[in-house]
């Protein structure tokens, strides 16, 4: 459900989790809709956005991500003040923030993103705003939703740094 998406965000996103440097492992069991019709039939956004639940980006994953062939739909983000590593996955990083030791890998797979909104400052994508540190892995993801950044914009990954390694098989962008 929607409900336990933004659980799970909230999970990763507690730095004070005792575990905060194991991999994350999560598979979704249906399609979730976060908000409806955030894009127009002309794939912009829709005029009345304020009403829309604001999606708070899943920072610092790694792990593995499996949609299972299900779908995310419906998420909204803006915020062109102060926010930068937006997406579904804000940043993705090795399990251990201040060293990459060459075998860290996340992995997300099966999984469509759509009629979602992400607009932001910098590294601003459908996927992951971010990577930094460890080979990704994206097999059959495919991002449906519309991005904008003031810099360093992507469909599946806005941008990679300090040995952010992507490694794309089957996926697209819309």
């Amino acid at each position: 459900t929607a409900e336990e998406l933004y659980q799970f965000a909230y999970y990763v996103n507690d730095t004070t989790r005792t575990n905060i440097k194991d991999p994350l492992c999560a598979k979704l069991t249906a399609d979730i809709v976060v908000n409806k019709n955030v894009l127009t039939s002309t794939e912009t956004l829709n005029e009345d956005a304020s009403n829309f639940i604001r999606w708070e980006p899943i920072q610092y994953f790694g792990g593995t991500f499996d949609g299972q062939g299900h779908s995310i739909s419906g998420l909204y983000f803006y915020d062109m003040q102060y926010y930068e590593n937006v997406g579904l996955f804000g940043s993705i990083n090795s399990y251990d923030f201040d060293v990459w030791k060459g075998t860290d890998t996340t992995t997300i797979k099966d999984l469509t993103l759509k009629d979602s909104y992400f607009e932001a400052m910098e590294n601003v994508a459908g996927i992951a705003g971010q990577i930094t540190r460890l080979v990704i892995v994206f097999e059959n993801v495919h991002n449906e939703a519309l991005v904008k950044a003031g810099q360093y914009a992507g469909g599946l990954v806005g941008r990679t740094e300090y040995n952010g390694y992507p490694v794309v098989l089957n996926s697209s962008n819309k």
